[in-house]
């Protein structure tokens, strides 16, 4: 799973970045050099359930599920973005989009997050458009080389066209209904528009989120106050959020937004060994998770034994809830539900 932070100069990427990965990065740089790598780092999610099947185990390993961050640079103050930075931003599952609420003597512009975000979705579009009017372009030639049927290119050729059509609309791709043939075909295109987008309002200490004008779901954050309280051990970071009237982590609230942005649910393997949380595509059988811990798993599949994990901590472990008889056999079409722990049978 990996996420790209982009926003306009001054909105605070990288502090949450910073916030998230637990980076070291300076903070406040206008610009990065075009030859510079962009920045990585890899978050740890928080996760109530984990620590809890953890302490039922007492496993000598316990893995979180993790998510990729990208600190990615490039984008003007008007919200252009360089035919280098389109190139990165394409390699990434979801875009997070920072937008500034407040003031900052940085940039000249005033407050305004929706049209901040406004002006990356627009480029992000625009960029598209161009793409998308450059393919219709070719096609032509391709049908007269004949290096394709026929039928293919003219189901592309329709394709493509109804994607101009919404982008010169300004709707977004990804609010198009696309068949999974169709979101085949356009993965070797890097459109932007496509990608899961999460607006980020970054608002300073004591600042509330005000409304935002966007169809999609977005998620307030304090950021430079949450990068502070993430510095102090967590009992003193929860008296502060309780002075500063925060009731949660903010750093918390915005990892389990990005498993939602990715559509991801997270399911548990238990042992003695490890206690590890795997994230998995919502919707995924039990096959796709056997093929997630390891391959030889989904080779070999013969069952699942699963259980949801809060019903195994009451039961006490897998033996136990075994012997209850509390463990439900499921083939390889059974859609893993959030929070549940799978035991794998196989033989290979």
């Amino acid at each position: 799973m990996r996420l790209g932070i982009i926003g306009l100069p001054a909105s605070g990427k990288t502090t949450l970045f910073r916030l998230l990965t637990g980076s070291a990065l300076p903070i406040g740089e206008m610009a990065v050099a075009a030859h510079a790598a962009t920045p990585t780092g890899v978050a740890a999610i928080p996760d109530p359930r984990l620590a809890a099947l953890s302490t039922l185990y007492h496993p000598r390993k316990t893995t979180s599920a993790q998510i990729s961050f990208g600190d990615i640079s490039g984008i003007g103050e008007d919200g252009t973005v360089s035919t280098k930075w389109t190139n990165e931003l394409a390699h990434w599952d979801g875009l997070l989009v920072v937008v500034r609420c407040f003031e900052s003597p940085l940039v000249s512009q005033p407050v305004d997050p929706g049209r901040d975000l406004s002006r990356i979705e627009a480029e992000l579009m625009l960029h598209d458009l161009l793409r998308t009017e450059a393919r219709l372009e070719r096609l032509p030639e391709e049908r007269q080389k004949g290096s394709r049927p026929r039928a293919e290119l003219e189901g592309e050729a329709v394709l493509f066209e109804r994607l101009a059509e919404a982008l010169r609309a300004n709707r977004p791709l990804r609010e198009l209904e696309l068949s999974a043939a169709e979101g085949e075909t356009l993965l070797a295109h890097n459109l932007l528009s496509l990608k899961p987008l999460l607006p980020v309002q970054n608002l300073e200490e004591g600042q509330t989120a005000g409304p935002l004008s966007t169809k999609l779901n977005w998620v307030p954050v304090h950021g430079k106050l949450e990068l502070e309280l993430a510095q102090l051990p967590e009992a003193e970071a929860q008296e502060f959020r309780a002075e500063f009237g925060v009731q949660d982590s903010g750093r918390t609230r915005l990892l389990q937004a990005c498993l939602e942005l990715l559509g991801r649910v997270i399911f548990f393997t238990v042992s003695e060994p490890e206690v590890k949380a795997w994230p998995l595509a919502n919707g995924g059988t039990t096959l796709e998770a056997a093929g997630t811990i390891h391959s030889d798993l989904a080779r070999g599949f013969i069952r699942a034994e699963v259980i949801a994990w809060d019903r195994l901590v009451e039961l006490g472990g897998l033996a136990q809830a075994r012997a209850a008889g509390k463990l439900r056999l499921e083939g390889r079409d059974y859609p893993v539900a959030d929070g549940d722990v799978i035991y794998v049978r196989f033989n290979v």
